[in-house]
């Protein structure tokens, strides 16, 4: 019987971390903790041999204890004295030094006895390392101490109580949750848990000296935390020995999960999780019994996942059981129950046989198989090879299954010929109304008329295997360029309007010789030197010398574009079959007259109502966005029918008397693209009750493949070939779950540019991705993509990579990663076990460390903390447990400081997102937040709450929470919606750059020890660069400025840079200065290819200068962002190349104040070009410094210098002086640096190239802080008339503004940027992080404002001349 003090002995495998366990013990107050007191009184009885290595130790420590026998070390464990403060004994001894011969039953009866235990794999590395490696230390790979350990378990097991056992699992229970695996073993031991035992100093500790060699890594640790050791290639008794090891190695981590704490009675429990698992066991037991003896038969499965369901209280009809048990993935399930309570399993047992795929029962007495009469059993062959064979028994009777089906479900008839087809329908109703847009239709004669006039033109400028690009609005025009090039026989292409510049460049690049229809608004996207055809130009005649049509049927008919995963779009090429391949579907819900709409489906589905006496209606993108336009445009035109995403038909019954009213004559509504729910299906359904809803499930590269039922369930079409195969290519049995592979008449072909990424894995059939329970009889149940990984708005996020990221904060023990909301709606959840429970992280320091890790659409949208998770959700990508779920507590957001519009904006996202979407910040993304598919129900929303009519349009500009509420105050003020913005991290990682001839430290320090540097300077004709040139001309250390200039040659490149000079004071007029001397001229354009510079003078560049200050931009704060990337993105692209092809330091000035969301789209030009440029440093080592120089004032030491143009600050003031008024009531202030004093600073920073500044951005700010609004204002006051600058409120000023009917540019700018300045005189400015000369003044006084005044009335003066 156990005795006080309480006594536990660790028994442990060898190199299970079980020493660095025992000094984490060692922290705590009421534990006497003792080392391995049976290992050399065995080695010194058994091995003496082994045992001369400790002798040769204890000979050079000059140890003279002596060594007790075995008993006298068994008796001192059992009955030595404890320190007075201890109320705990705790001895951790290896098995393999266990001597059956000496331990008695009752000796082992005075102990609690824990076992641990490590993967086999790193046992055996570990013990080959160290016993090859280490001072007076052996390798025997017999010493691993398995088999010992799985021996003394059975005894202690037969002789102890049960509370008497523990076992702990090392990767989990100490390295991955450690505060949960302590908090159980402090449990076990009858003591609080401490936090003190997380964490330790590193020493020597004299107990383990003996050993010399074995206890190092102990030794040096201060937590536990991995030791990584180099690669290297063991010997094959390594493997061999773990692979033997591995049934002991599952057993004892099944025992370890079970002691773990768990969920409730009925929650499902994951115990162990395999590798390439191929089946589940679900363990069925009642509370606490004991499972030893069945654990020790699941164990010798190495294939499967085992799962524990504690069925005390289970009904059979208890949903949240269920629910539960639908968590397990699909696979083939093996139930497992105790002989004793195998009759008290049985109501579980049904309820898993009636739903899942259930191979048979595994008892203690072996396998048994299950039918309606009962089971039948045991099989004579060992467990896990009759479950084999009953496996492979059901496949087999799949695979017939399907062979059936696929018979029976074969095509009446041949997919109809498009090309006959269409000229039949031509022939027969010439004058029938084919296509319409609601402004214009055309009949099938006019249809094949005008198509065949634009294939004439197709077929004599493309070759046979060029494509058509369709890249216009959608009107009925479309469907003229689309059936044109099917009767020309050229591949098409349909590209949306909506595409910018930089990603059709990308896309036509891929395509090759092309040929784009489009219209004038689409014209201005595309290069120059682009072959295009404009919409006016479809109906022309073919010139004369063109050869005579003939119809062609190609190979290609079409393509598609794929949503892409982490790249570009792919482009799905699709056969001539796929134009008319449902037809005869359709054809059952098509009557003759109706008219069908159609939006993102055209290219696929145009044909089909056209073909059978039905009317094709085309519905423009800005209307299919728009809910209250698209209900008008279906009650005006008419449609009896239209197609639809579940996201789009949501936002249309949001407005439920809309409707109805509006929406009442449709007779069929196609749902597809997304799941549609239950809720929004029966919604529809009880506002429509005479409109037919048909949801269809398919694919961009198979098309139609099945109809989904009320139940969920989706039934295959006829024609389609379908089987549902594991990832070995076998026929999952019924009722199990695999991926869809299937043929349909109109299959894709290929990818564009990968002819065999389409090749078929397995049985010649497709692979859609997607995950199915095969019901029979051609019915599935979806459960979605392949669990691989998440796609998020068409990105591949692989949850792993996130949890490791997550993992690797300090304040997160362990993460799993989840998703709530399907499609694109999709959002990722990160549950964290705190590090400290008493002190979680924050949900904002979580978002923002993985946002510096991660790309944007990878980041969690929301944060949980759980007390523990089991051990295999994040190999297998379980679904987190009802039970956890329940005790998910969201961790803490930091408030968030929203101005009151942004506030209500805030409030509209919950109401669309769901309430339980954690703070908003003003930085976040509605994208991120996965609401991509529900800007239609915002737009609605949005208009509803601030009485504005914001189109869609409007809200994409900028879909972060700041540009949302911009959009609706500059809509509430009249102005138009600021530029289209884009994601920074993709817009940059879309440019690669050519690794240069030297790295980093190769470069700098060449470049620190020159003692005179040439210097090139980009933007020498701006304000700052005027200033940059001068003041690196008059540097000492600077040998020569090359200024890359953008002028016709180098006198004109001279003149200009000499009079930006003159024009800021910096050169007198007449006046010689030498360091002009240092100036040298490099005609060039930043926007321009290889910079506008002959391959002669770039090698020119690259082989002379040291060093470049890229301070270049087009600086323009209304432009959008795709008019700006040639010069501040592409520019600064081909300035990085050079810099790397020059091996020489970079200094990338940017305008930019601190960090945040863009708002313009120059802003956003530079974040991408910084972006950019940290990119080049991180992959290809270029020595990088960005310098965020924010607002630069006037100069402090020039008198009659100009002001800068684009300066907000000069803009804002200006018109204050032209309206005769300020806004007194603004709050903040400007934070000014002098121009000049910055040019010093960047100077200092491009010949130092100081270490801290390399590789990141540093912002330059007053280190006085910002001058108060107020302040700067009565200042400029002061030297303006008495009564000509009075102060008023910012309402009143701003009514005056907008009411100024002068025709001054400065007054229309302020307009235009007026939410941006507010904002920024409002903002806090970031912290400078640079050193300001000692030796310049630049507090900012009365007599720089009165300078700066007389500078800006110069320039109004200038203005209206």
């Amino acid at each position: 019987m156990l005795m006080r003090p309480l006594r536990v002995i660790i028994w442990a495998v060898s190199r299970s971390r079980s020493t660095a366990l025992e000094r984490c013990v060692m922290e705590h107050p009421a534990v006497h903790v003792l080392h391995e007191r049976l290992s050399e009184p065995f080695l010194l009885q058994h091995w003496p041999e082994k045992y001369r290595n400790v002798l040769d130790t204890r000979r050079r420590t000059g140890n003279r204890e002596p060594v007790p026998t075995y008993g006298q070390a068994l008796e001192a464990l059992a009955h030595g004295a404890l320190p007075a403060d201890k109320s705990v004994l705790l001895s951790k001894e290896i098995a393999w030094f266990c001597d059956f011969a000496q331990i008695s039953d009752g000796w082992l009866q005075q102990f609690k006895h824990v076992f641990l235990v490590r993967e086999p794999e790193a046992v055996m590395q570990s013990l080959y390392r160290v016993g090859t490696q280490g001072e007076g230390t052996w390798f025997d790979p017999d010493e691993s101490g398995f088999d010992e350990l799985l021996a003394l378990y059975w005894r202690v097991h037969r002789v102890c109580p049960a509370q008497s056992l523990l076992a702990l699992e090392s990767d989990h229970d100490l390295m991955q949750d450690s505060t949960g695996g302590l908090s159980t073993l402090c449990d076990f031991l009858g003591v609080p848990f401490s936090a003190s035992m997380l964490q330790w100093q590193a020493q020597e500790v004299a107990a383990w000296q003996f050993f010399k060699g074995w206890h190092e890594e102990a030794q040096r640790s201060t937590g536990f935390a991995a030791v990584h050791h180099p690669d290297r290639t063991y010997p094959v008794v390594i493997e061999e020995c773990a692979t033997r090891a591995q049934p002991i190695y599952r057993f004892f981590a099944l025992q370890a999960a079970r002691y773990r704490p768990g969920g409730a009675v009925g929650m499902l429990r994951s115990l162990y999780h395999a590798p390439a698992a191929t089946l589940d066991i679900v363990l069925l037991h009642r509370g606490d019994e004991d499972l030893s003896h069945l654990l020790w038969r699941v164990a010798q499965f190495p294939y499967a996942n085992c799962h524990a369901l504690d069925t005390s209280s289970f009904t059979s009809t208890d949903a949240q059981s269920l629910s539960e048990l639908r968590g397990l993935g699909g696979q083939p399930l093996l139930l497992a129950s105790c002989e004793t309570s195998a009759a008290a399993q049985q109501p579980a047992i049904d309820t898993l046989v009636a739903q899942s795929c259930v191979i048979g029962l595994l008892s203690e007495t072996g396998f048994h198989l299950l039918d309606a009469q009962g089971r039948t059993g045991p099989s004579p062959l060992p467990a896990a090879q009759a479950c084999a064979l009953q496996l492979q028994r059901l496949r087999e009777r799949s695979r017939d299954d399907w062979v059936t089906f696929n018979h029976f479900n074969q095509a009446t008839a041949a997919t109809p010929d498009w090309l006959d087809t269409f000229s039949t329908a031509v022939a027969a109703d010439p004058d029938h109304i084919a296509v319409s847009d609601g402004h214009h239709s055309l009949t099938l004669r006019q249809l094949h008329d005008q198509a065949q006039q634009l294939a004439r033109v197709l077929q004599a400028r493309l070759a046979p295997d060029a494509w058509t690009v369709l890249f216009k609005r959608k009107n009925v025009h479309t469907v003229v360029a689309m059936t044109a090039s099917a009767l020309a026989g050229r591949p098409y292409l349909e590209v949306p309007s909506w595409y910018s510049a930089h990603h059709c460049q990308q896309l036509l690049a891929r395509l090759g010789d092309c040929l784009v229809l489009c219209d004038q608004d689409t014209a201005r996207q595309l290069p120059t030197a682009q072959p295009r055809l404009l919409e006016t130009q479809f109906t022309r005649p073919a010139a004369v010398d063109s050869p005579a049509w003939t119809p062609t049927r190609p190979g290609v008919a079409y393509g598609l574009l794929t949503s892409g995963t982490s790249g570009p779009a792919k482009v799905a090429l699709m056969a001539p079959s796929a134009m008319l391949d449902s037809l005869g579907l359709w054809q059952t819900y098509l009557q003759p007259g109706q008219r069908v709409g159609f939006n993102a489906w055209l290219t696929g589905y145009l044909y089909y109502p056209l073909l059978s006496g039905c009317t094709t209606v085309v519905i423009a993108d800005d209307v299919v966005l728009d809910p209250l336009r698209l209900m008008d445009f279906i009650a005006d035109n008419r449609l009896q029918q239209i197609m639809i995403t579940p996201s789009l038909l949501q936002g249309l019954v949001r407005e439920d008397i809309r409707f109805v009213a509006r929406c009442a004559g449709l007779q069929v509504l196609w749902s597809s693209g997304e799941n549609l729910s239950a809720a929004l299906r029966a919604k529809v359904r009880a506002l429509l009750p005479d409109c037919r809803l048909v949801d269809l499930y398919g694919s961009n590269e198979a098309g139609d493949v099945a109809l989904k039922h009320d139940d969920g369930t989706l039934q295959l079409i006829k024609g389609v070939e379908a089987q549902v195969l594991d990832l070995e290519g076998q026929p999952v049995p019924c009722r199990a779950a695999g991926h869809l592979h299937l043929r349909t008449p109109g299959l894709f072909s290929g990818y564009l540019g990968q002819p065999n990424d389409r090749a078929p894995a397995h049985s010649g059939l497709f692979d859609t991705g997607d995950r199915v329970v095969w019901l029979g009889n051609g019915r599935l149940r979806l459960l979605g993509r392949d669990s691989a990984h998440l796609k998020i708005r068409g990105y591949k996020v692989h949850p792993e990579n996130v949890e490791q990221v997550l993992n690797s904060h300090p304040l997160v023990a362990q993460t799993h990663l989840g998703s709530r909301h399907e499609g694109a709606a999709r959002q990722l959840l990160a549950y964290v076990v705190p590090a400290n429970p008493a002190h979680p992280p924050s949900a904002t320091e979580l978002r923002t460390w993985a946002a510096l890790h991660l790309p944007f659409f990878a980041v969690p949208s929301a944060y949980y903390a759980v007390a523990r998770l089991e051990a295999g959700h994040n190999q297998k990508r379980e679904p987190l447990s009802t039970a956890h779920l329940g005790q998910a507590v969201p961790l803490p957001e930091k408030p968030a400081q929203l101005s009151g519009t942004q506030a209500r904006v805030a409030t509209v996202w919950q109401g669309v997102l769901g309430d339980d979407i954690p703070a908003l910040h003003e930085d976040d993304d509605f994208f991120d937040r996965g609401g991509s598919l529900q800007l239609s129900e915002l737009l609605l929303e949005l208009n509803h709450t601030f009485d504005v009519q914001l189109s869609l349009a409007a809200l994409l500009d900028d879909t972060h929470l700041q540009g949302m509420a911009l959009a609706i105050e500059r809509a509430q003020a009249g102005l138009p919606v600021a530029s289209t913005l884009r994601e920074v991290a993709v817009e940059a990682a879309r440019y690669a750059f050519v690794r240069g001839p030297q790295r980093g430290e190769e470069i700098l320090h060449g470049y620190r020890t020159q003692p005179r540097k040439r210097i090139l300077l980009t933007g020498a004709t701006g304000f700052f660069g005027a200033f940059l040139m001068a003041a690196l001309a008059r540097h000492p250390e600077v040998e020569q400025v090359v200024c890359l200039v953008r002028a016709k040659d180098l006198p004109d490149a001279r003149r200009r840079c000499l009079a930006n000079l003159q024009r800021h004071g910096l050169v007198p007029p007449g006046v010689s200065l030498e360091w002009l001397g240092k100036l040298q001229m490099e005609c060039g354009d930043l926007a321009a290819a290889h910079l506008g510079l002959s391959p002669a003078a770039y090698r020119g560049l690259v082989d002379s200068v040291d060093c470049v200050i890229h301070a270049g931009a087009e600086v323009n704060w209304i432009k959008p962002y795709a008019n700006l990337v040639p010069c501040n993105v592409e520019g600064t692209a081909q300035i990085v190349q050079l810099a790397l092809d020059g091996a020489m330091p970079l200094l990338l000035v940017s305008a930019l104040a601190g960090g945040g969301s863009a708002r313009t789209g120059y802003e956003e030009s530079k974040q991408v070009a910084e972006a950019m440029t940290l990119n080049a440093a991180r992959e290809h080592g270029l020595p990088v410094i960005i310098a965020r120089c924010g607002d630069l004032a006037a100069p402090l030491d020039v008198e009659h210098s100009s002001v800068n143009d684009n300066d907000y600050v000069c803009l804002l003031l200006g018109a204050c002086i032209l309206l005769g008024c300020w806004p007194a009531d603004l709050d903040g202030g400007v934070n000014l640096t002098p121009v000049d004093v910055a040019a010093q600073i960047m100077v200092q920073l491009a010949l130092q190239a100081p270490a801290d500044r390399l590789g990141r951005t540093s912002n330059l700010c007053h280190p006085h802080g910002a001058l108060p609004w107020q302040i700067l204002c009565g200042w400029v006051a002061d030297n303006l008339a008495p009564g000509s600058f009075a102060p008023v409120p910012l309402a009143r000023w701003r009514l005056r503004l907008d009411n100024d009917t002068r025709q001054h540019p400065i007054i229309a700018k302020t307009r235009l940027i007026l939410p941006m300045m507010l904002d920024d005189l409002a903002a806090t400015a970031p912290a400078n992080d640079l050193e300001f000369p000692r030796t310049s003044p630049i507090r900012l006084n009365p007599q720089w404002a009165a300078r700066l005044t007389r500078q800006l009335l110069r320039t109004l003066e200038q203005a209206c001349r």
